[in-house]
């Protein structure tokens, strides 16, 4: 067996492992219906539900540890198009579960961005991901909702500088993420106001890393880490779900996105924490979007 196929295999069973909430929809004609699947962290992607268009715009900041040179001011366009469920939780409470999965393209480019400064390098950056989304939200109404939410996403990135890089030490280090599709992730905090069922606006944090190497078995080391604890987060929830469901969504939402930010903070030195790795290229973004869903 050839090293890449063992690869496969070895992810493969990780996403049978970790795909908590694995099962098939039916389809059906009501928006609004019971199912207590959804917001499980996993790698699975429910290609189910409402078809979804999303479309973002933010403000970015790329950086490298160790980097001694600075970037210009990056902003962000952005176009996601997936699948949404939305489910009652509670025949007392206004409480409703939320969850998409999506393909993404993102550019984060200096080109995007206003104005230009005296920094020293031009980041220009395309980026695919498949990713998916999970929160609770309050229904003041029933066909307006507040949803709170945590995301997650594997990225392929492309990264250009568009100019010289000075000094050999930043041209090293820029130099391993330069001019070829790099493996990454990313994880992503919100809130999305739904006016109407078909009609979302939303405004969240996103922070991603771009890796130089793909190193598997330390990558599925820090994976393992995460989703345990994301899942122990994803049991403490059912159990407020349980007792108090007005409570859910805000407490789901500080706990997963606390956790999800703590360990990106982790990874800003070491990719594939606790283990001794290479830095990744890290962004972080505020973004603003519409969402239609039909």
């Amino acid at each position: 067996m050839s090293l890449r196929l063992l690869k496969l295999s070895v992810l493969s069973f990780l996403v049978a492992l970790f795909s908590i909430t694995v099962q098939a929809q039916e389809d059906d004609d009501d928006w609004f219906e019971d199912d207590e699947s959804h917001n499980k962290f996993s790698f699975d992607f429910h290609l189910h539900g409402n078809p979804t268009i999303e479309t973002n715009y933010g403000f970015s900041k790329n950086s490298l540890n160790l980097l001694t040179g600075k970037f210009n001011k990056t902003n962000l366009a952005e176009i996601k198009l997936g699948y949404t469920n939305e489910n009652n939780i509670s025949s007392t409470e206004s409480i409703m579960k939320y969850s998409s999965s999506y393909f993404g393209l993102t550019n984060i480019s200096y080109k995007l961005a206003q104005k230009s400064t005296s920094a020293d390098y031009n980041a220009d950056m395309w980026r695919f991901a498949a990713g998916w989304d999970h929160g609770y939200g309050y229904k003041p109404g029933q066909k307006s909702a507040i949803i709170f939410y945590n995301g997650n996403a594997f990225t392929l990135s492309r990264l250009k500088i568009d100019n010289s890089i000075p000094g050999l030490a930043d041209s090293l280090s820029l130099n391993m993420f330069r001019d070829a599709f790099r493996y990454g992730q990313k994880t992503e905090a919100g809130i999305k106001f739904q006016i109407i069922p078909q009609l979302v606006f939303s405004a969240g944090y996103e922070r991603a890393q771009v890796f130089p190497r793909w190193l598997f078995w330390k990558w599925a080391g820090g994976a393992l880490i995460e989703v345990a604890t994301q899942s122990m987060i994803d049991e403490f929830v059912d159990k407020i779900v349980d007792s108090t469901p007005m409570a859910a969504p805000v407490i789901n939402f500080l706990l997963k996105n606390g956790l999800s930010y703590g360990i990106y903070e982790l990874r800003k030195e070491k990719m594939n924490w606790p283990f001794n790795t290479p830095a990744p290229f890290m962004t972080d973004s505020f973004k603003f979007g519409v969402t239609f869903i039909f």
